[in-house]
């Protein structure tokens, strides 16, 4: 659908031509978080038989077989059955029998530590760690080899901070810290300027606030992506640069999608975030 009805756009190019106001109608720019491994061996191999490009903002605590919280607790319940009483940190009593009760523990433990400060959040996981007789020989993300052979194939790589955290979470020191050290480690590691962003989890005023997008332009980033819904248009801020997840398996709900957000640009109102 993109490739035959998008003008798809790697992120410089899509926002010089934004700059110089010569941006196609029905341009879009393809970008995925976190840096998981299936963005080169699934992803890539597909956007490539296309000619297609992409962005990954990297996480980069968690390359070379590195997990994040929630993948943890995800692999941790995939291999438990029975029960888990985890009411002594304030959550629930969950009786996993099959694919669908660990599914809703999973959405529940994950709903309710999510904006939990990290020394909470792996209090939680190392309990549900007990439960578990769990091998850590899964590998979900991209190793700093896997990083270099994409940026070689052409795709754009980006930083999404070190570890994750919920900028919103931690004190602006620790959130300077974070931007900087994944900026620091991808251009160490690719040996070029590293010039975008995405906020981790990236709602404006819950996840991020003013503060963080200072530090962003501070740290001479050229712009940086959040999850709001919109298409980008030449009045946003380029340290709010609004995004959004195509869930979408049917391909007409999916161009629905596109265009509802289009629309919905022309009632935008730029976002006033909070210090």
């Amino acid at each position: 659908i993109l490739s035959k009805y998008y003008h798809v756009l790697q992120i410089d190019e899509a926002l010089a031509l934004l700059a110089s106001g010569n941006l196609p109608h029905n341009s879009v720019s393809i970008t995925f978080d976190d840096g998981y491994k299936d963005c080169l061996t699934i992803a890539f191999p597909i956007l490539k038989s296309f000619n297609l490009s992409a962005t990954v903002f990297v996480a980069t605590g968690y390359l070379n077989k590195g997990m994040m919280w929630n993948d943890s607790i995800k692999e941790y319940l995939r291999h438990f059955e029975g029960k888990l009483d985890l009411r002594d940190v304030g959550l629930d009593f969950y009786l996993i029998q099959n694919d669908y009760s660990r599914l809703i523990a999973y959405n529940e433990i994950i709903k309710n530590i999510k904006y939990e400060k990290k020394e909470i959040k792996f209090n939680i996981i190392n309990l549900i760690k007990e439960h578990v007789n769990f091998k850590n020989d899964i590998n979900l993300m991209l190793s700093d080899e896997d990083v270099i052979k994409l940026n070689q194939a052409g795709f754009e790589i980006a930083a999404h901070t070190h570890t994750h955290p919920i900028l919103t979470t931690v004190n602006p020191f620790q959130a300077y810290n974070e931007i900087l050290k994944s900026k620091v480690y991808l251009q160490s590691l690719l040996n070029k300027p590293i010039n975008y962003f995405a906020y981790p989890n990236g709602k404006p005023n819950k996840d991020f606030k003013q503060i963080h997008c200072n530090i962003v332009k501070e740290l001479g980033f050229k712009a940086a992506f959040t999850t709001y819904e919109a298409a980008l248009c030449h009045k946003h801020d380029m340290m709010q640069i609004p995004r959004f997840t195509p869930w979408d398996v049917n391909t007409i709900k999916f161009r629905s999608r596109l265009f509802l957000n289009r629309i919905s640009t022309k009632k935008h109102i730029l976002y006033q975030l909070n210090s």
